[in-house]
C-alpha cells in the first residue's frame, strides 16, 4: 500500500473516532443534566409577609411649625447708666421680682433723699396751717396752698423712685435666663438687649401658619410632630386659632398645646414639622413601608401565590400609592383585602420566587 492511501486511511479513521467521542460527550452531557434536573430540589425563600388590611385613612399634609414658650420676654433697660451691680447667670433660674442688673443710681439717691425732706416738711406745714385753720388764723387760701405743696412734693418722691425703678431691671415672672456679654463698669445704652427670660411653666406651644385651603379642609384638632424627617409619637392639640387671616402670606395662625411631658424634648424657637389631616376618610389598603417597591414611577408590591403546602409564588403586582408615613404605605389600587404580601425580605423578590412565610411552620420537603 502506497503512503498516500495509508495516510487517508489514517485520517478517515480518526475523524470516526473524534465523531463517536463527541457523540458520547454530548449524550452523557445530557443524561447529567437531566439528573441533576431531577435530583436539584428549589429551596424556598423564608420571607415575612402580612395580609392586607383595608383602613379608612385621611391625607396627611407636611407643615412647617414652630415652637413658642408661652412666656417669653426680652429684657431691656428703660434708661442708660453705668453697670453697678450684675446677677445675670447663663441659663440660670430666676424667680419673679428677683434683681439682675443695676445702673448707677446714686446721684438718683441723693435727689430723693432731698425731695423727701421737702415731702416731710411740707406735711408739716400742712398740719400748722390745719391748726390754724381751724382756729380761724389762716386763709384757705394758705391751707389750699400747703395742700398743694405737700402733693408736689411727693410727686416729685414718686419721679426719683420711678427713675431709680427704670434703672434696675428685676424678672417680670419665674424662668429660666438665656445668655449675655455684659460686665460691671459697662455703660449700658437705653434699651439694650440684656438677655432672654423663658417661664417655667412647662408646656410649650406649636404655631402653624396653614393656607386658607389647608385650615378649611382640617379634619383632626391634632398635629404629629416630625423633626429631621422622623415622624414622632408627639401629638400636640389645637387651642386656638387666629380669628384674622394675615394679609401678608393669607394664612391663619393655629396653636397646638405641647404637654410638659412632651415639652421637654423641645427648645422654644425651635422650627419642626407637623403633620395635618385633611378632608374625609377613604378606604385604603395598608401594609407597611418596606413592602413598596420602586422602579422610577411605578410603585409594586410581591403578592404571595400558593404553589404548595407551605409555600408560596412571588408574583408582582403594580399599585397605586395614595400616601405614606412614617411606618406605613397607603394603597388605593392594585391590591384586595386579606391578600397577602411579602413584606420583610421584599427586595431580594423577584417574578415566582419560590417563598414561605416566617411565621407559619416551614414545609415539610421542597417543591420538586
Amino acid at each position: 500500500m502506497s503512503a498516500g492511501k495509508q495516510l487517508k486511511v489514517w485520517s478517515l479513521t480518526l475523524i470516526a473516532v473524534a465523531t463517536m467521542g463527541i457523540g458520547l460527550y454530548s449524550y452523557k452531557s445530557s443524561q447529567i443534566s437531566a439528573q441533576a434536573g431531577q435530583t436539584m430540589p428549589e429551596y424556598p425563600e423564608l420571607v415575612g409577609a402580612e395580609n392586607a388590611s383595608l383602613v379608612d385613612y385621611k391625607e396627611l399634609v407636611r407643615v412647617p411649625a414652630e415652637i413658642i414658650a408661652p412666656d417669653s420676654v426680652l429684657l431691656t433697660n428703660e434708661l442708660s447708666g453705668k453697670i453697678v451691680k450684675l446677677n445675670l447667670k447663663d441659663g440660670a433660674s430666676v424667680k419673679k421680682g428677683q434683681m439682675l442688673l443695676q445702673l448707677d443710681i446714686s446721684e438718683e439717691q441723693a435727689t430723693l433723699k432731698t425731695a423727701k425732706a421737702r415731702a416731710e416738711l411740707a406735711k408739716a406745714d400742712l398740719k400748722r396751717i390745719k391748726a390754724l385753720h381751724k382756729k380761724k388764723l389762716a386763709s384757705d387760701d394758705a391751707l389750699d396752698n400747703a395742700v398743694a405743696d405737700l402733693k408736689i412734693n411727693q410727686a416729685e418722691v414718686e419721679r426719683i423712685q420711678a427713675i431709680i425703678a427704670k434703672k434696675t431691671v428685676v424678672t417680670p415672672f419665674d424662668g429660666t435666663l438665656g445668655l449675655h456679654e455684659y460686665s460691671v463698669g459697662e455703660y449700658l445704652p437705653a434699651n439694650s438687649a440684656i438677655t432672654n427670660l423663658v417661664s417655667n411653666q412647662g408646656h410649650l406651644w406649636v404655631d402653624v401658619n396653614l393656607s386658607q385651603t389647608q385650615a378649611r379642609l382640617l379634619s383632626d384638632e391634632s398635629f404629629t410632630l416630625v423633626v429631621d424627617g422622623q415622624v414622632l409619637p408627639t401629638v400636640a392639640q389645637v387651642v386656638a386659632k387666629s380669628p384674622l387671616i394675615e394679609t401678608t402670606a393669607r394664612s391663619l395662625k393655629h396653636r397646638a398645646l405641647l404637654p410638659k411631658a412632651e415639652a421637654k424634648n423641645f427648645t422654644p424657637g425651635a422650627f419642626v414639622e407637623v403633620l395635618i389631616k385633611q378632608g374625609s376618610a377613604q378606604p385604603t389598603i395598608r401594609l407597611p413601608k418596606q413592602a413598596v417597591l420602586r422602579q422610577q414611577a411605578t410603585r409594586y408590591v410581591y403578592v404571595m401565590v400558593p404553589a404548595g403546602p407551605g409555600t408560596y409564588r412571588a408574583q408582582r403586582r403594580d399599585i397605586t400609592l395614595f400616601q405614606e408615613d412614617g411606618q406605613y404605605s397607603y394603597i388605593t389600587g392594585g391590591l384586595k383585602q386579606g391578600e397577602k404580601v411579602v413584606t420583610t425580605g421584599a427586595f431580594k423578590m423577584y417574578p415566582n420566587k419560590l417563598v414561605t412565610d416566617q411565621q407559619q411552620p416551614a414545609p415539610t420537603g421542597a417543591e420538586q
